[in-house]
C-alpha cells in the first residue's frame, strides 16, 4: 500500500487505516477512531485530529488511532507531531507497516514538502468523502421575535418556534492543491403564534481553493442569499467572498477576509417608502490561537462594514459598522465541546434618522453573547444546545431592545 500511494500516503492512508493494528483496541478507542475517519474523509482534519488523540489517549496501546493521528497532524501541516505520532505507533507494533512508510516518507520529504507537487486529480476522484449531508430539527425560545423596544409594554413579542435545518456541500474536484466545491444552506423556523416573523433562508454558493504554499490558501467564494420573512420574499443578495488562510503550525490559524453583497429588498417598508437597496461591504480578519490542541483554543476578530443604500429614501440605513469579537472553545469531557463567545458592534448611521424627526444621527451600541455544547451521540449523531443573547443600546429609543433565544437541535450528519 505505501508503494502504491507513494507520497500520497497522507491522502489515502484512511482508507487502510480500517483494515490495519485496531485488534486489541479498547472499545471506546475504536468507536472513536470510527469517527475520526468519517471527520477525515469528511476533510474535517481538525475534528479528526482532535478524535484520534482522544482514542489514543484511551487506550495507549492503539496503534491505529496513533497512526490516524499521524495522519490527520499531517494534513494540517504539523510535521514534527506527525512523525512523533508515527514512531509511538511503531513502537507499540514494530510490525506496522502502513506507520513506518509514512514515518519515513515524512523524514525524507519534510523539508521538501512546501513544493511538493499536487495530488493527481485523478487519483482523488476515486477517494471518499468528495460530499457531506446534514440535517437537524429542533425547537427554540425567542424572548422578543418582534424586536420591540425593551421599555415598550410586555404584550405579545415572545413565542416558541420550531426549527428545520439543512445542508451539504459537493466536492467537484479535490487534490492536495485545489478545491472545487458546491455548498447548499437552508434553515426554517415556524412559530405557533407569531407566524409574520417566520422566517426561511437559502443560500446556494460555489467555493474555489488554492494551496500557494503548505501555510498559506488562498480561495473565493461566490453566491446567492435569499430570505423570507412571514409569506413574502424578503431579501435577495449575491455576494463574492474572497479570503485568505494562514495555518500557524501548532500555534494556531489566521484568515483575511473581503465580502461584497449587492442587497435587493423585495418587500415593504424596505422596498417601498423605505428604498434600503444597495451595496453592502465587510473586511476583517480571525485570529485562532491553540492551547495545547486544536479542540482548545481562544479566537479573537475584527470587522470594519460599509452599507450604502443607492437612494435618499433609503438614508436611515446608511451607515459605518466596526464590531470586534472574543471567544473561546473547549472539550468538557462526554464527547462534549462548549464555545463561548462575545461580540461587541457599533453601528455609526451617517445621515440623520426620520424616527428622530431628521434631528440627530443613529448610534447603536450592541452586545451579543453566545454560548453552545455540542455532543456527539453516534457517529452520524449530535445533540446541539445554545443561547444567543442581545442588547441593542441606541440613542433613539425605538431601536433599543433585548433579546435571549435558547435552542435545541438533533443532527444528522452524513
Amino acid at each position: 500500500m505505501v508503494g502504491r500511494c507513494g507520497r500520497g500516503v497522507l491522502l489515502c492512508g484512511a482508507a487502510v487505516l480500517g483494515a490495519s493494528a485496531i485488534a486489541g483496541a479498547s472499545e471506546r478507542s475504536q468507536l472513536l477512531v470510527a469517527r475520526a475517519q468519517s471527520a477525515y474523509h469528511a476533510r474535517d482534519y481538525a475534528r479528526a485530529e482532535a478524535l484520534f488523540a482522544e482514542a489514543a489517549a484511551a487506550d495507549g496501546d492503539d496503534a491505529g488511532a496513533l497512526y490516524g493521528l499521524g495522519l490527520a497532524l499531517g494534513k494540517l501541516g504539523h510535521w514534527e507531531e506527525a512523525e512523533a505520532a508515527f514512531a509511538k505507533a511503531l513502537r507499540v507494533r514494530p510490525d506496522f507497516a502502513e506507520a513506518r512508510g509514512a514515518l519515513d516518507l515524512v523524514r525524507r520529504g519534510r523539508a521538501k514538502r512546501e513544493d511538493a507537487a499536487p495530488v493527481p486529480a485523478e487519483r482523488e476522484a476515486a477517494s471518499p468523502g468528495r460530499w457531506q449531508l446534514r440535517a437537524a430539527t429542533g425547537v427554540q425560545y425567542d424572548s422578543n421575535v418582534r424586536l420591540e423596544p425593551h421599555t415598550a409594554g410586555a404584550g405579545d413579542r415572545d413565542d416558541a418556534a420550531f426549527l428545520f435545518v439543512a445542508g451539504g456541500h459537493f466536492d467537484l474536484l479535490r487534490s492536495e492543491r485545489l478545491l472545487l466545491r458546491l455548498d447548499y444552506d437552508f434553515y426554517q423556523t415556524l412559530h405557533p403564534d407569531l407566524d409574520d416573523f417566520d422566517f426561511r433562508s437559502h443560500r446556494v454558493a460555489g467555493l474555489a481553493s488554492w494551496a500557494v504554499r503548505r501555510w498559506l490558501r488562498a480561495s473565493v467564494q461566490g453566491g446567492y442569499d435569499h430570505y423570507t420573512l412571514g409569506s413574502h420574499a424578503y431579501l435577495q443578495e449575491p455576494f463574492v467572498l474572497p479570503f485568505l488562510s494562514i495555518a500557524e503550525g501548532s500555534r494556531g490559524t489566521t484568515q483575511l477576509l473581503y465580502r461584497h453583497g449587492e442587497q435587493d429588498y423585495l418587500h415593504t417598508p424596505f422596498d417601498g417608502l423605505l428604498d434600503r437597496d444597495g451595496p453592502s461591504d465587510r473586511a476583517g480578519f480571525d485570529q485562532r490561537v491553540f492551547l495545547g490542541g486544536q479542540t482548545r483554543y481562544v479566537t479573537l476578530g475584527y470587522e470594519y462594514g460599509r452599507d450604502r443604500p443607492r437612494r435618499a429614501a433609503g438614508a436611515d440605513f446608511d451607515r459605518v459598522t466596526n464590531q470586534a469579537h472574543v471567544g473561546v472553545g473547549l472539550p468538557v469531557g462526554w464527547e462534549t465541546a462548549v464555545e463561548l463567545l462575545y461580540l461587541y458592534r457599533n453601528d455609526d448611521y451617517t445621515k440623520p434618522n426620520s424616527r428622530a424627526g431628521f434631528r440627530k444621527t443613529r448610534q447603536d451600541d450592541e452586545h451579543h453573547f453566545y454560548a453552545g455544547a455540542k455532543r456527539d451521540l453516534t457517529r452520524h449523531l449530535n445533540v446541539q444546545l445554545a443561547y444567543y443573547g442581545t442588547i441593542n443600546a441606541s440613542n433613539i429609543g425605538v431601536f433599543d431592545y433585548r433579546r435571549s433565544v435558547v435552542s435545541l437541535l438533533l443532527e444528522v450528519v452524513y
